[in-house]
């Protein structure tokens, strides 16, 4: 039963990383539309 939290941690941790790798993306995408230069 105490593995739970752990796991539910180690799903967020997974799911965050994606989250923010999507973002990324987004932002490089939203630059490359705007014309303006992206660092």
């Amino acid at each position: 039963m105490s593995y739970w939290p752990w796991r539910g941690i180690s799903y967020f941790h997974k799911t965050h990383a994606e989250v923010s790798r999507f973002i990324e993306l987004l932002q490089k995408a939203n630059c490359l539309m705007m014309g303006t230069p992206c660092n």
